[in-house]
Formats: C-alpha cells, sequence, structure tokens
C-alpha cells in the first residue's frame, strides 16, 4: 500500500489499507497503489489478525519509505515490518546490490556487463586503449611511433605525440631548423676539406718516400760507376 502524509494508529492510515493483500495464515503484504478506499477490509479471511495490526506499534510508514524502491513491505507474524527485497538486492532497506557490477569493478571507464547465469561480471573496455579483466591495464600507443628519430613520443589523452629534440620540428619531427641546416653544411664541408687535407698530406709522405728511394738508387749507381772507372784506370 501507498503511504499517507498523516498517521494515525501507531503508524497506520486509513490510505495505508488499500490494495491491503494478505494471506489467510499470518502474514500481510504491502503495495504501493493509487486506491485509496477501505472497503477491501471486507476482503480478509483474519479479521482478528487485521484488528491486531492496526492496534500494533509497528511504523508502517518507515516501511514503506525504507525499502529503497527495491523490495517490498511486509509484516511478519510476530506484527513486525520488514523490507522483502526484490532479485538481486539485499540488506535491511534492500539498498544493497548483490550483482557484480554494483561495486564498480571496471577500470578507466569500462563497462560493466554482469553475467546473470553465474553471477560473474565482464568489463567492455575502451577499444584500443585498455585491456585486462577490469580494464586495468593500458596499452602502449608509441609502440609504432618512431617520431622519424629525432624525438620521442608520448601519450597524451591516448594518443600518440612527439617531443622532438631541439632543432627539429613537426608533427613527426621530420622538420629540420634552418639553424640545422647550416650546421649540417657547414660540418660537410668541414669534412670534405679535412679529407682532402688528409689525402694530400698522405701523397706528400709518398712522394717523399719516393724521392729518397730515387735518391738512393742514385747514389748507388755512381758508386758503381766509380768503381768501374777505377779498375779501368788501373788495367791501363
Amino acid at each position: 500500500i501507498n503511504s499517507s502524509i498523516s498517521t494515525v494508529n501507531n503508524g497506520l492510515t486509513t490510505e495505508d489499507l488499500s490494495n491491503f493483500n494478505t494471506d489467510p495464515i499470518s502474514e500481510f503484504y504491502f503495495e504501493q497503489t493509487t486506491t485509496t478506499s477501505v472497503y477491501y477490509i471486507s476482503l480478509f479471511n483474519n479479521i482478528k489478525l487485521l484488528l491486531k495490526l492496526f492496534d500494533s506499534k509497528s511504523d508502517l510508514n518507515d516501511c514503506l519509505t525504507n525499502c529503497s524502491g527495491h523490495g517490498q513491505c511486509k509484516l511478519t507474524s510476530n506484527f513486525k515490518f520488514i523490507c522483502e527485497c526484490f532479485e538481486n538486492y539485499a540488506g535491511s532497506s534492500c539498498a544493497l546490490n548483490t550483482l557484480p557490477c554494483w561495486s564498480n569493478p571496471c577500470l578507466n571507464n569500462g563497462t560493466c556487463i554482469n553475467n546473470l547465469t553465474d553471477s560473474s561480471y565482464t568489463c567492455d573496455c575502451q577499444k584500443d586503449f585498455y585491456f585486462g579483466k577490469n580494464c586495468e591495464f593500458k596499452k602502449d600507443v608509441c609502440v609504432n611511433e618512431t617520431c622519424s628519430k629525432n624525438g620521442n613520443c608520448y601519450d597524451e589523452n591516448n594518443k600518440a605525440k612527439c617531443q622532438c629534440f631541439s632543432k627539429y620540428s613537426g608533427e613527426k619531427c621530420e622538420i629540420e631548423s634552418e639553424e640545422l641546416k647550416i650546421i649540417k653544411n657547414v660540418i660537410s664541408v668541414s669534412s670534405i676539406i679535412a679529407i682532402i687535407i688528409i689525402v694530400l698530406t698522405y701523397l706528400l709522405f709518398i712522394l717523399c718516400d719516393m724521392s729518397k728511394f730515387g735518391i738512393n738508387i742514385k747514389a748507388k749507381k755512381s758508386k758503381v760507376l766509380v768503381k768501374r772507372i777505377q779498375r779501368l784506370s788501373y788495367k791501363n
């Protein structure tokens, strides 16, 4: 039955009697309805129990308002009102959801899906970003990003971004600054000059060695020629 604004007889009103259902033995159930009349009293099989209900000190209004919308108010055989919870709810006021998703086990904005057949759950994780039973692991968005080897990849709002090194720019750090181009040109020219100097120095050493070798040959030839002349002189 539906709770009323004003209460009489220790928490019961005439409006509380609408749609008052019971079994012929010991228990009453109260259900919400818009009907507000008392003629249903004639339907009760146990009038004595009904009269005893009026005389009880149980607070029906508290029961009707404290079942959290997940149960029905029930009058037990010892004239106490309790909340009889619907399926998947528990607790004195039926506020506890017994389904596993009630505790929000899925992390990182994952969607929890109750598996009613075995009281388990499944997490539907954000596609391409998180994985794991509870979406607790984050995928590496930089795994295939190299930033042109001129920067470091980092995660920004689940997107791969490049932090470029000095004198590089662009989405993939592929653009060189003018300063860097000049430096590279200077280094290139300097390298060429250095190579030329090294080659010339090497050639100079070779020429010097060849000159020394030629001088030695000439000296030897001169000595041989002198000896021959001396021999001819002795013979004559």
